[in-house]
């Protein structure tokens, strides 16, 4: 369970909630000793290495959480859960916790968030993978930047390619009335 948390604290801060607390619980089997159905986040053992994902108890334990995922291997936890922290984050309520925001938006929304998410690691691989081109009116191709990963790529690629382009003088003229 160690493990399982500093994950999700490292997907929260991904994320941009870090310093978000949630109510999370964990069993290794459904009979709930460590009551999972009642928390905001609930891990039930399933299978070796597998869980099912409860979503929407309250903070205070005062209300049942809601089975949204029947079976999920440990590895997949982040890529399970990000969208849903992202969902979280864009649509909740002011000082909204986790699990109310759940029980208010209902699982078929959160379904339906988590099918049409694309993490922005995914976004960046997929810009990264375009290929550019562009031309003048003349039909004449136009040197463009090369797509960087970072700014600081972008910065340097834009120096290069100004100073290595021939410098033309510039022609002042009046107009005349």
């Amino acid at each position: 369970m160690p493990s399982i948390l500093e994950r999700i604290r490292a997907l929260l801060t991904k994320v941009g909630l870090e310093d978000e607390h949630l109510v999370v619980r964990m069993t290794g089997c459904p009979n709930g000793c460590a009551r999972p159905y009642m928390a905001e986040l609930g891990f039930v053992g399933s299978s070796p290495e597998s869980y099912q994902i409860w979503l929407g108890g309250s903070p205070d334990q005062t209300r049942l959480a809601k089975a949204i995922e029947e079976k999920l291997h440990v590895k997949d936890f982040e890529a399970f859960l990000e969208p849903i922290f992202v969902y979280f984050k864009q649509k909740r309520q002011l000082s909204e916790s986790f699990g109310n925001f759940c029980d208010r938006v209902g699982l078929e929304s959160i379904r339906q968030f988590v099918t049409n998410y694309q993490s922005a690691d995914s976004m960046t691989t997929e810009i990264n993978e375009l290929e550019v081109t562009s031309s003048n009116d003349d039909g004449n191709e136009l040197p463009l930047l090369p797509v960087a990963k970072s700014a600081v790529e972008l910065a340097s690629a834009m120096k290069s390619t100004t100073s290595s382009r021939k410098k033309q003088p510039v022609r002042a003229s009046r107009l005349h009335s």
